[in-house]
This record gives C-alpha cells, structure tokens and sequence, in this order.
C-alpha cells in the first residue's frame, strides 16, 4: 500500500497503455519491438535481487514499456480496434482511476534531506498519513558496485527528543552525523 500511496498519480496513467500499444502497432514492426522488450526486460531483473535503480520511478517506466510492448502483440493477433484498444483503456480507466483515488487518501510520503556520505545514501522522509502527525524517519541505502544501483538497507524512526546530531544504524555498526554529514 505503500507503493501505492507513494505513485498514485503515476500508477492512474497507465491506462494509456492500450492506445501506446496501438501506436506502436501502427508505427513499429515486430523485429523492433522484441528488442524493446528484451532490453526493457533485462533492465527489469535488478528487481529480484532487492536493487533498485537511483532514479525513483525507473521500474514504473520500465513495467509501462514493457506492459506496452505486449499490448503490442495482443493488437497483432486480434486487431479489432474496440475489444483491444477501446474496452481494455475504458477498463484500465476505472480500475486504476478507483486505486487513485483511494491511494490518495492513504497520505504522503516525501523527502526532508538527503545526505551521500562513502557508500551510503540517508534519506530522512516525511511519512504523513491520512490523519496524525507525521512519521519521520531515516533510511540508509548502499549503493551496489555499479552506482546507479542502489539498495534500502535499513530504517530508522525518528524518536530523537534531544536534537543530537548522531544517528546509529545497525547494520555495520554504521553511525552518521548529520550536522556535519560525516559517518564514524
């Protein structure tokens, strides 16, 4: 639900997917298509090993080409324009505009700062549900061997009362000073 609530707006544009597999269908031919398709699905795989890319909605974008592509080929096979195009939009329209609007209920999630110190990545967010006061909070990330993948390690509520600077992680004993943006 968190997903949800953190791209609800996003999640609402993919019931465009019928009609960009419909353009595709009348602009591209199947070689090229199946290439989009393997390179987008090979981009995919980090998501089993728990890595994601830097950049936040890379997997929204690639589950949309890839969701397209295979509009695609559902088009080719039956191309009758309403029962492949028309009814599945109409469909995706009400579905994900009902998951939306829902989600949008669920709060909001942003970021208050953000630190990059050796290897790691602090992200201190704002989590505000639907009623209360926020929850804040500070996530460290690692980034892999290649730096555009970058992976959530560990999460820790904000319960500091006394301002101090230090926040402790425990994975890797891992301390961090964020009046000074050093780790010890």
């Amino acid at each position: 639900m968190q997903f949800i609530s953190e791209h609800s707006d996003l999640i609402f544009l993919f019931f465009t997917i019928p009609f960009v597999g419909w353009v595709l269908y009348k602009v591209f031919n199947v070689k090229a298509i199946r290439v989009v398709l393997a390179i987008t699905l090979i981009l995919l795989l980090p998501i089993f090993t728990g890595y994601s890319y830097v950049i936040d909605s890379t997997y929204l974008i690639l589950i949309y080409i890839a969701l397209s592509c295979g509009q695609y080929f559902l088009i080719s096979y039956h191309p009758n324009l309403f029962r492949t195009v028309i009814m599945p939009s109409i469909s995706l329209f009400l579905i994900l505009g009902c998951i939306s609007f829902v989600g949008a209920f669920y709060g909001s999630v942003s970021i208050n700062n953000e630190w990059d110190v050796k290897n790691y990545k602090i992200k201190y967010v704002r989590d505000q549900g639907f009623s209360g006061g926020p929850l804040m909070r500070y996530e460290l990330y690692q980034y892999a061997i290649i730096p555009i993948f970058i992976k959530h390690v560990e999460t820790r509520i904000d319960s500091d009362t006394t301002n101090s600077c230090i926040i402790k992680f425990k994975y890797q004993d891992f301390s961090f000073n964020k009046c000074s943006n050093r780790s010890y």
